[in-house]
């Protein structure tokens, strides 16, 4: 009885690492995406730094509220492709693609049109606002391309295929880095762009990679496949299904993102430096939520499909192999962060202002990387079960309940700066770990019908 217990969770550390993996680095290179943005205009500025920092936060906190669209429609592809119904799957996949292009062109024209009103809702100078409203204005509608992107990458590694996302997201990125370091500086004979060079080098990756995405889709060559004729009209029953998962996902990114815009007003009355300095500070932390991030998706497709195959016990086993893996990642993470922060972001930003405040968070947000990892993975397995509430809740405890009260006590009433707002954020982590701990334990996830 031990040596098959023993046997079950080797398969499930052995069917881990070939779907975390790709997802590792596919994260990886899109943060690049971000990075190389941030990486090059830090050297124009700290206002062009802000600028394209604020703009970032914006644009993709909207998208990625609406990229909860993918992560529906990839718990019932999941299932689907569980339990070998490989036509219906490719359907969902066509539905959630047509409501992206929806959303993506409502969104797209809002941003177009209201981006001067929004960057205007922060504490920044009269620089930084013409920089970030340029920044947001440009990217408005290849923002459409990007959605469609997030969910064409979500519902192919839904249906096991997590490579091709990868090979996508290196190709986004290559052609990002080499448009932005010519439009930004102004190299083989074209005009220097600063700001706006970078948002034109980053829409024209999104338009590509959307392309290239839909079409392997679309191509055959999967077990799913995507029918260009299944896109349009949309039907009720189907969006209906795809929103009831996505709906909460959506509100638990909203809570979060909505939370970080109060953290990033209260955050710019402390000037350019600081904001810049956490934002750096945030880009290198995300070199840590990548592996956390790719552990979360094997364990979101491994629950997924384990349950549509009606295997629940190897659905939980897989979510615990997912676990114990991030853990060690991250926790390795955590020593670089704290040993070496300074190094480190000294690779976004030569403005020793910057740097010193910076390495600070980062040394701080080192002790918060372990429960982070617990929470992501379990997170990422509960809405592979189709439990995407859960995660919202989380998210409303973490964010209205911990993040913005006590943020805002550190600031404004104790007046601890920078350093006092990441020491919350290591708060937050161990309490949301616990609640997901607590949830996944309990199992009733395993019963819920998707």
């Amino acid at each position: 009885m031990a040596g098959a217990v023993r046997e079950a969770n080797l398969q499930a550390n052995r069917r881990i690492l070939p779907l975390a993996l790709p997802a590792i680095l596919e994260m990886m290179l899109h943060m690049a995406v971000g990075i190389a943005d941030v990486a090059m205009v830090g050297r124009l500025g700290a206002d062009s730094l802000a600028a394209i920092s604020l703009g970032e936060q914006i644009l993709f906190t909207v998208l990625f509220v609406f990229a909860a669209i993918g992560v529906g429609a990839g718990a019932i592809v999941a299932r689907h492709v569980g339990a070998r119904e490989y036509d219906r799957a490719g359907f969902v996949i066509a539905q959630a693609v047509g409501l992206g292009l929806v959303v993506g062109l409502v969104l797209g024209c809002m941003g177009f049109f209201f981006a001067e009103r929004v960057v205007g809702l922060f504490q920044v100078n009269r620089q930084v606002l013409e920089l970030g409203s340029s920044y947001l204005k440009i990217l408005a509608f290849p923002g459409t391309f990007f959605l469609v992107l997030l969910i064409g990458e979500f519902v192919t590694r839904s249906a096991g295929y997590t490579k091709i996302p990868l090979y996508v997201a290196g190709f986004a990125n290559t052609v990002n880095i080499v448009l932005n370091y010519t439009l930004i500086y102004g190299k083989f004979g074209l005009p220097r762009l600063g700001v706006q060079g970078a948002a034109i080098g980053t829409g024209t990756a999104f338009f590509l990679a959307s392309v290239i995405i839909l079409s392997i889709l679309a191509s055959g060559r999967l077990s799913v496949r995507l029918k260009v004729t299944d896109i349009f009209p949309l039907q009720l029953a189907v969006i209906k299904r795809i929103l009831r998962l996505a709906v909460p996902g959506g509100i638990e990114e909203f809570l979060k993102s909505s939370s970080n815009f109060i953290v990033t007003f209260m955050l710019t009355g402390l000037g350019s430096v600081a904001y810049a300095a956490h934002q750096v500070a945030l880009s290198v932390e995300s070199l840590s939520f990548m592996p956390g991030y790719g552990f979360a998706i094997a364990a979101s497709i491994l629950v997924g499909q384990h349950l549509g195959a009606k295997q629940p016990e190897e659905a939980e086993k897989s979510g615990w192999a997912a676990v114990k893996w991030a853990v060690v990642v991250m926790t390795f993470m955590a020593l670089i962060f704290f040993f070496f922060s300074r190094q480190v972001v000294a690779v976004f930003t030569n403005e020793p202002a910057v740097i010193s405040q910076a390495a600070r968070a980062v040394r701080i947000g080192a002790f918060e990387q372990t429960t982070l990892a617990v929470e992501m993975v379990l997170a990422g397995a509960l809405r592979g079960a189709g439990d995407a509430r859960w995660p919202m809740y989380l998210a409303v405890v973490g964010n209205w309940f911990i993040r913005v009260p006590f943020v805002y006590l550190v600031l404004e009433v104790f007046h601890l700066g920078l350093a006092g707002v990441w020491w919350v954020t290591v708060g937050q982590w161990f309490i949301l770990s616990l609640l997901a701990l607590y949830r996944f334990l309990r199992g009733s996830w395993k019963a819920i019908e998707v």
